[in-house]
């Protein structure tokens, strides 16, 4: 009997305390092991894992990772020309602006007493955002990330939890 191997089988056998256990594979192809250097129980984990595996399920760490490199999507209703917009999701984009709206929600008001800040989205284009509208961004930003981690974390432990859908509305 041959079975396709997919893309999510490492994290299989990483839930099934398989990590580290002398089993090679490749997407698309077949699994190999060494059973002389498997006990007896491991050989039944992983013949359960196998037997249980769907090639067509995709890898959910590669999936957050799309995610995370796409960004996200932002349809604002209270100002949708100037502040809808695909938002970066990497570290240093989120780190300003959930800090600029930390301040904020602290009572400071924006940086240097400005009325907007300017923050850009995926593609470099600024949209300028006043301490509300930011509030609201660092929020939906915030949120879609984490979204995105729980799935992630979900899925990894075997569970169903979807990746959290676009666009995101604020207000």
């Amino acid at each position: 009997m041959s079975i396709t191997i997919g893309p999510n089988f490492g994290n299989e056998l990483i839930a099934a305390g398989l990590a580290g256990a002398p089993i090679s594979w490749s997407v698309g192809g077949s699994a190999a092991i060494d059973t002389s250097r498997l006990s007896p129980a491991q050989l039944a984990t992983f013949n359960a894992v196998l037997a249980a595996h769907d090639h067509t399920k995709p890898d959910p760490r590669a999936t957050a990772a799309a995610l995370i490199a796409a960004g996200c999507a932002i349809v604002s209703t209270a100002n949708p020309g100037t502040l809808s917009g695909t938002y970066p999701l990497d570290d240093a984009s989120l780190g300003k602006i959930t800090g600029v709206a930390a301040r904020i929600a602290l009572g400071k008001g924006l940086p240097l007493g400005a009325a907007t800040v300017s923050v850009p989205d995926i593609r470099g284009a600024l949209h300028a955002f006043g301490p509300t509208d930011l509030e609201n961004l660092g929020d939906a930003l915030s949120d879609y990330v984490a979204g995105i981690e729980a799935a992630l974390a979900s899925q990894l432990s075997g569970g169903a939890t979807a990746f959290p859908a676009q666009p995101v509305t604020i207000a």
